[in-house]
């Protein structure tokens, strides 16, 4: 079987559920990381302003929102996943460790920005399971002090 494989950063979710009505036999996996680290990410490269950080917010929720609809609908073709998570779903050999990758932020995050990014999307940063730091750069740096909750209730 031939296989197709395409990467889509920040595709809304529910840009995805016509797709998935419309090519049963598509698989999409919505990997999902600390809201911190694309916060940054997206700043970086000029997706989102820290002077609009709500709507940024509000799109993460709604993802989360619309990810778990599309888990129940298409349990088959949908797969929403936390990019720490020791659980694999690997059907097509995409496996790697991200953790290095994931952790990369925590070393160029300021204060301003964690500080900011928490007090705005702290919601979002709870319900995916991680843990709000209160704006301590000491413990954002420190990688062997984890972010993520293996017992968040968003996981999988």
């Amino acid at each position: 079987m031939k296989v197709k494989v395409i990467k889509s950063i920040r595709t809304h979710v529910a840009w995805v559920a016509p797709l998935l009505k419309a090519l049963p036999s598509l698989k999409v996996i919505h990997l999902v990381r600390d809201p911190r680290g694309s916060i940054l990410s997206m700043s970086f490269n000029g997706w989102l302003s820290w002077y609009n950080l709500t709507e940024g917010c509000n799109n993460f929720n709604q993802d989360l929102l619309d990810g778990k609809t599309l888990t129940v609908l298409y349990p088959d073709s949908f797969l929403s996943q936390h990019t720490t998570s020791k659980k694999t779903w690997d059907p097509y050999g995409t496996h790697r460790n991200t953790n290095t990758k994931n952790d990369e932020w925590r070393s160029i995050i300021t204060l301003e920005e964690l500080t900011l990014s928490e007090a705005t999307c702290g919601g979002v940063i709870t319900q995916l399971g991680y843990r709000l730091l209160n704006g301590s750069l000491e413990d954002i740096r420190n990688l062997s002090i984890p972010l993520f909750n293996n017992n968040a209730e968003y996981i999988n």
